[in-house]
């Protein structure tokens, strides 16, 4: 039960973040208002737990979208750099989402992998609930991966027809019936028109 859960952890926190101030600038990364969503935080050894909301002037967005791009980064990030080192978004083995994100949410953090900070990946699993304890989203093997150069621009941007996220129209089915269950991957070739 997630909610029980929470409660085990507030009482046996190491560390409690009453009013959680978010870093605008890393030295890293600068983070403009979406990202401070984090409005409490708890930390055990290898779990945290944090309360989450947008600032008020940017709730209204939340009917935009069911999963918020900044409560989710910070939902899913509230471990990944308290080793002294950056870590990045990787990959998720799973992800699933069961409501639309709420104006105030919780997220677990529990590490499955050792943290500390010689590692390249660090795994996690994450639950968000509302703040009544019922699940919004659940991610199974959440993967971060260690940054070793800042240089993201090195030698300037490179051309690559493979490595991109493109909303095309595609014609080539016609009925909800004619796609597979489960996970989606389609990858297209503009130049031959093919889709597999």
């Amino acid at each position: 039960d997630a909610d029980t859960s929470y409660l085990e952890l507030q009482e046996k926190a190491e560390h409690y973040i009453e009013e959680y101030m978010e870093e605008s600038d890393t030295g890293v990364f600068q983070f403009g208002p979406h990202w401070n969503t984090v409005r409490s935080a708890w930390n055990l050894k290898h779990q945290a737990l944090g309360q989450l909301s947008l600032p008020v002037a940017l709730q209204n967005e939340l009917a935009d979208f069911a999963i918020h791009p900044s409560m989710l980064d910070n939902a899913m990030n509230l471990t990944s750099q308290t080793t002294g080192h950056t870590y990045l978004p990787f990959m998720y083995k799973s992800f699933r989402l069961y409501r639309p994100f709420a104006q105030q949410m919780y997220s677990m953090v529990t590490a499955t992998t050792p943290m500390t900070g010689e590692e390249e990946t660090h795994s996690y699993n994450v639950v968000m609930t509302d703040l009544n304890g019922e699940v919004i989203a659940r991610a199974e093997g959440y993967i971060t991966k260690k940054v070793h150069s800042f240089d993201f621009n090195q030698g300037g941007p490179v051309a690559n027809d493979y490595l991109g996220v493109r909303w095309t129209s595609f014609s080539g089915l016609n009925k909800t019936a004619d796609l597979p269950e489960g996970p989606l991957l389609i990858i297209a070739d503009e130049a031959t028109g093919t889709a597999s």
